[in-house]
């Protein structure tokens, strides 16, 4: 569970596109917003695991930036791709970040968190879960 949650904190909160216009901006509201949806939408027992997926995969596409993360995780082979093999590439990590995220989350249970810091130059945030 613990596991969980740290992938979870790391993929939203250190690597979040500040594009979403439904959250605050200030790192913590922030945060704590969207985590809150997240949880709210794996805890509810009423919806499918389909549609749970189809929630969280929203989510990680409204804050998340997969291209720069996918980017990234190029390093300097990036430089060395044509424009074609790159827009392959980048749409085939979308589908692989979305479906290893939402794979993750699909037994998620209840469980709680605090915000007990956010800094907002280094993008860093600390939560506590219990």
């Amino acid at each position: 569970m613990y596991r969980l949650i740290r992938s979870l904190t790391f993929i939203i909160f250190i690597l979040f596109s500040t594009n979403s216009f439904s959250y605050d901006s200030n790192p913590k509201i922030f945060i704590e917003e969207l985590v809150g949806d997240a949880i709210k939408t794996l805890s509810d027992k009423d919806i499918t695991k389909a549609d749970k997926s189809k929630k969280i995969a929203n989510i990680a596409l409204e804050n998340v930036d997969i291209e720069a993360i996918s980017m990234y995780t190029l390093g300097s082979i990036r430089k060395t791709l044509d424009q074609d093999t790159l827009k392959k590439y980048k749409e085939l990590f979308k589908k692989y970040f979305l479906k290893s995220l939402t794979s993750r989350f699909t037994d998620y249970s209840n469980n709680k968190f605090e915000v007990i810091s956010a800094d907002k130059k280094s993008k860093t945030t600390t939560i506590v879960t219990s």
